[in-house]
């Protein structure tokens, strides 16, 4: 009994210290916090030669009725490799290839999609772009990519994958 009220009352001094000291500007050194927040970094995106990455995105489009109630969900998965070729002063090559693309349909906002089904046309679409090149994206062989809804939404999916490394960070 004794020694469980000297473990209380060791806790309650610990947390009174640990309360007093954390209401201190001194103790921890908030202050070289407080610079160390105000200066500025250099947050810029770089890519190095050779570096691989996969990626998956995920694309939902809720279809609603005339009072504003989603009815149902699309949902797209599409799946791409982005490799870095090349990185000089002037260029930034990257290949970009397409693995696969699969739609699901669901009923109102949050029910499971449990239905998928893979649209082959996007298995192994491959491209290399230069980065620098102001219209890049006209390097993307668009013939294997359906011209219809399906299709217009996979092609979102590949100026989404640009958006988010590409546009963000390039100048130009």
């Amino acid at each position: 009994m004794k020694r469980n009220i000297i473990i209380l009352i060791i806790v309650f001094i610990l947390s009174v210290l640990i309360t007093s000291a954390t209401d201190s500007n001194h103790l921890f050194g908030s202050e070289l916090i407080e610079d160390d927040l105000m200066k500025e970094y250099d947050l810029t995106f770089r890519d190095k030669e050779g570096d691989i990455d996969f990626y998956t995105m995920r694309s939902v489009y809720y279809h609603g009725n005339s009072i504003g109630i989603t009815q149902n969900r699309e949902e797209f998965l599409c799946s791409f490799k982005r490799e870095v070729l090349k990185v000089t002063y002037d260029s930034l090559m990257v290949r970009y290839t397409w693995k696969k693309f699969k739609a699901g349909m669901g009923k109102g906002e949050n029910e499971e999609i449990t239905e998928w089904k893979n649209h082959s046309f996007s298995d192994g679409i491959s491209y290399e772009i230069d980065l620098n090149f102001p219209n890049y994206l006209e390097a993307v062989d668009y013939d294997p990519i359906p011209k219809n809804l399906l299709g217009m939404k996979f092609v979102v999916n590949i100026m989404d994958a640009h958006a988010q490394f590409e546009l963000l960070r390039n100048e130009n």
